[in-house]
């Protein structure tokens, strides 16, 4: 990809610290959904008795990715922070259960009984939101719920025309929901947008050409996360990396200029500070280009919506589930 290319896809600074708020209500409302479906979701997950180490959230993308296979590498290629190993931790057990079929090279292909299980868990959860539906469309009515998940459809086809969405956007928008459920096309819209943000987000620090790790070690350090190689694996032990990756990702940054020891541990540079904040304004800008897609007046429709509906969604959330 060009500067040039990168240069087309970019918003505006102006339109980023207009419209910046509209995330964080749109995380709001994916939250929310997330608490709704639960009491509904659980069960049904415990009702599989996985054995232990054999999560579902592999399982899905492996089904989101059929007939591609699914592996430690594929799976690095949206969040590339952790081991290959520690991502493809799951697969093998999936495929003692028969839900994933083993293949070369660390490739796996989910099976008949594997998307089987996969759609009956979507079904559960749509039939979930299409439940929930008539009381949010009570709360904020119908005609805003219809509208909402419309244009934040919009922003997610106008993401997918770019070049900055790439596999992690791609592959969350293969699960499609029902079109009659419009809560349920609203979901997948937050979660198709929370996959671009991590595509942004790796178009934005990747043209620095360093690993995945030392990235998210500088970013830890920069948010005063953490100041030592110790204390980053202490924070994010389901990464995989024992402390001597973090030690040499240390001592890379370092070396770049970014990174310098302090009495406590380590801080960043004058210079390191500048890098990391560049990279985060660069990922606004990507990320909301194709927010952009939408007119004035249909964003400022939208943060309406958006702030309504979180209102609505948290507090349907809090109220007692019947008995």
């Amino acid at each position: 990809m060009t500067h040039a290319q990168m240069m087309e896809v970019e918003a505006t600074d102006d339109f980023v610290k207009a419209y910046a708020d509209l995330w964080p209500l749109a995380q709001r409302v994916s939250q929310a959904i997330y608490q709704l479906t639960r009491p509904t979701m659980n069960p049904a997950f415990a009702a599989l008795q996985l054995p232990e180490g054999a999560q579902v959230l592999p399982l899905l993308t492996a089904y989101a990715l059929y007939p591609e296979p699914i592996s430690g590498r594929a799976l690095r290629r949206r969040t590339p922070y952790a081991t290959e190993a520690s991502r493809a931790q799951a697969l093998p057990r999936l495929a003692e259960i028969d839900l994933l079929e083993a293949g070369s090279d660390g490739e796996y292909l989910i099976t008949s009984d594997g998307r089987k299980i996969v759609a009956h868990f979507l079904g559960v959860f749509y039939d979930a939101l299409r439940s929930l539906q008539p009381a949010v469309i009570d709360r904020v009515g119908s005609a805003a719920l219809d509208e909402t998940a419309q244009q934040l459809n919009t922003i997610v086809d106008a993401a997918l025309v770019g070049p900055i969405a790439q596999w992690g956007t791609r592959t969350s928008h293969r699960l499609i929901p029902p079109d009659d459920v419009a809560l349920a096309r609203l979901d997948q819209a937050l979660d198709d947008l929370t996959a671009f943000r991590d595509d942004t987000h790796l178009a934005a620090w990747q043209p620095h050409h360093i690993d995945g790790h030392a990235w998210e070690f500088f970013t830890l350090l920069w948010r005063g996360e953490v100041k030592t190689a110790a204390e980053m694996v202490e924070k994010a032990p389901q990464r995989g990396h024992p402390q001597a990756d973090y030690e040499t990702a240390l001592a890379e940054l370092i070396d770049r200029g970014w990174v310098q020891a302090v009495e406590d541990g380590h801080q960043l540079t004058p210079a390191g500070r500048e890098i990391r904040e560049q990279a985060e304004a660069l990922t606004d800008r990507y990320f909301f280009a194709p927010w952009a897609t939408l007119n004035t007046a249909q964003l400022a429709g939208l943060r309406a919506q958006l702030t309504m509906l979180a209102a609505q969604l948290e507090d349907m959330a809090k109220a007692p589930t019947p008995n």
